[in-house]
């Protein structure tokens, strides 16, 4: 399955994504650390909601359309669906 590699290369950068964002309001400072803890109680909560497609059993019928979500929040790049049909890679990539 050529999709599995890329499931997780996205798992990968949006765990490197959401990883820096914690780190970025933990490590400021110039925040008040109450409001640094419901930051991150807010961002966690933002988080847990969308990573729900990462792993809510992504079918061979939902991949595509789980791919061009990928694809336009950043997580997929062109490079990463070249082993796929041109056609599917036109639809991944398609302005909507």
């Amino acid at each position: 399955k050529k999709s599995k590699p890329v499931h997780r290369l996205v798992v990968r950068r949006y765990s490197e994504r959401s990883v820096a964002a914690i780190q970025a309001i933990a490590n400021d400072t110039s925040i008040d650390i109450i409001d640094r803890f419901f930051d991150l109680r807010d961002l966690a909560e933002k988080l847990r909601k969308e990573s729900r497609m990462l792993n809510n059993g992504l079918t061979r019928s939902s991949m595509p359309t789980a791919m061009m979500l990928f694809y336009r929040d950043g997580l997929l790049t062109r490079e990463d669906i070249v082993e796929f049909s041109q056609e599917l890679q036109d639809w991944i990539t398609h302005e909507w």
